[in-house]
């Protein structure tokens, strides 16, 4: 039986720790009795005097938002620790969460300084100063830190130079996705420097830091790709997708780089370069060169363009509109099996459009439709 706030009342009032947490939290949150925060921590404090982990917790919140006593961190904190010294989880958690916000607060600090020193006072940077700033921001976690620290082991710069040191700099910040980093690491493997030479792996960290939107790596796999390179080739579906997503963001680069391939022939870059170009995705929107891009991919036998181009001559998008030539995308054989030529076969027999009116021919193709499981 669900018992009542005074039944609850009650109960708390004989000592009861469960109850006194819960006649709180009822006065916390204003269900049952009227909102009071002051009301709240008496009862709370009743609760946690008596060893009651939560209602400790929930005594720390309130001294640290200051809801219902004067706020007082310290008094917080006291409460805090009781309810995580009994293993309270949330308790524990709130404590996990500090030490995580007091490291990444130390180490943007200690990244400033480092960033001073290196900037250095009237131009002048103090190379030691910032290594010895940088080491601690990254020993703390921060990416860009650990990059810089890369940096200054590749050029020598406040320590001896050790590519080794710069290597596993590097690899700690690209593996927080620091472009910069990824990028980095793209040519020490390709070149061999503090590592084997490994071009498969520098491929893998070029097309990392490319997907992360860095220019020069766009850039160089766009070259190798040019150039023939095997292992870009080999990996060209991966490598493609990256230019894709960069693409569609607006990368100029990476857009040169689908027209390049659309222009050899390629039908995924086509039929890509297509749809940004009619949502204006990365590019302005141009109908005129959708339809180019769409006819392009259908004439490479692309079923899925072939429909679009269709649509397109039908609806007079980017193109004069042609009811024949969009029936005779649509009755290619490729695409009579598709619902969205079947639909349309049976509205252009049953109005006449770029075909004779034919109404027998008209139900067949609307039956087709039915089949496909797609409502007409």
């Amino acid at each position: 039986m669900k018992l009542g706030f005074s039944d609850i009342k009650a109960l708390a009032e004989q000592g009861h720790s469960d109850a006194q947490y819960d006649v709180g939290v009822i006065y916390e949150e204003g269900k049952s009795a009227s909102q009071n925060y002051t009301k709240a921590v008496e009862w709370y404090t009743k609760a946690a005097e008596q060893g009651h982990s939560d209602a400790q917790y929930k005594l720390g919140i309130m001294y640290r938002l200051g809801q219902g006593v004067d706020q007082n961190y310290t008094k917080a904190l006291e409460w805090y620790t009781k309810a995580a010294e009994q293993g309270n989880s949330k308790a524990t958690e709130w404590f996990k969460r500090m030490e995580k916000l007091s490291k990444e607060n130390t180490a943007r600090d200690q990244f400033i300084q480092a960033e001073a020193y290196k900037e250095g006072r009237d131009g002048i940077p103090d190379y030691t100063k910032a290594f010895e700033w940088y080491a601690k921001a990254a020993e703390n976690g921060r990416a860009d830190a650990q990059y810089n620290l890369g940096i200054m082991y590749e050029k020598g710069q406040g320590i001896d130079q050790d590519m080794t040191k710069a290597v596993e700099w590097y690899t700690k910040a690209a593996e927080q996705r620091n472009r910069n980093a990824q990028y980095n690491l793209g040519i020490v493997y390709e070149k061999g420097q503090g590592v084997d030479q490994d071009m498969t792996k520098a491929v893998v960290w070029y097309t990392k830091a490319a997907k992360n939107g860095h220019i020069d790596a766009q850039e160089t796999l766009f070259c190798k790709y040019e150039e023939g390179n095997p292992i870009v080739i080999e990996n060209s579906y991966q490598v493609y997708h990256v230019f894709l997503e960069t693409a569609r963001r607006g990368y100029n680069r990476a857009i040169k780089w689908l027209i390049s391939l659309a222009q050899h022939r390629n039908i995924s870059a086509q039929l890509t370069l297509a749809g940004m170009y009619e949502r204006g995705q990365g590019v302005v929107q141009d109908y005129t060169k959708a339809f180019e891009w769409y006819t392009k991919a259908a004439e490479n036998g692309n079923a899925d363009a072939g429909i679009k181009l269709a649509d397109m001559y039908k609806d007079g998008i980017g193109v004069t509109q042609d009811y024949t030539k969009a029936f005779e995308w649509y009755s290619k054989p490729d695409h009579v099996d598709m619902y969205p030529a079947q639909y349309n076969l049976g509205l252009m027999y049953e109005k006449g459009l770029g075909v004779a009116q034919d109404m027998v021919k008209a139900k067949e193709w609307q039956a087709k439709a039915a089949a496909n499981e797609i409502p007409f």
